[in-house]
């Protein structure tokens, strides 16, 4: 099994997770555990509630889904490029259609993940990527 620190990166990082649906948050947090074993997680499970977290913490990526009970789309993207321009984005997706991908992309995500595809090689890799 590949593991993070083979990816290129060996300190801890410090990564908040925007997702309202536990059965992702569970999925996205065993694979981090496999992949970036270092890692410490902190949730949002709202656009807003990320926002707040983003003002009283730093972080090195945010994992982002872009389907929120306050916001659709891309959007929430954008309002957090507002206070944060500098954190990568990583959007994890269930709806990775080439018109999403580039609109994540055009509003600030460095990188977007199809959640149904989604492996701890696929997501160290991208953390690796993003936090270089």
């Amino acid at each position: 099994m590949k593991h993070y620190a083979n990816a290129g990166l060996t300190e801890t990082l410090n990564i908040l997770i925007v997702e309202d649906e536990f059965v992702d948050i569970e999925m996205t947090r065993k694979k981090l555990a496999r992949c970036a074993p270092q890692a410490t997680l902190d949730v949002a499970k709202t656009t807003a509630q990320a926002i707040e977290k983003l003002r009283a913490a730093r972080y090195h990526c945010i994992l982002l889904d872009l389907n929120l009970p306050d916001s659709v789309g891309p959007s929430s993207i954008s309002d957090i490029r507002q206070i944060d321009r500098q954190t990568p984005i990583i959007v994890l997706t269930g709806f990775a259609a080439p018109i999403t991908i580039e609109e994540a992309l055009k509003a600030g995500a460095q990188k977007v993940l199809s959640k149904s595809d989604l492996t701890d090689i696929t997501l160290g890799e991208a953390l690796a990527a993003a936090c270089r």
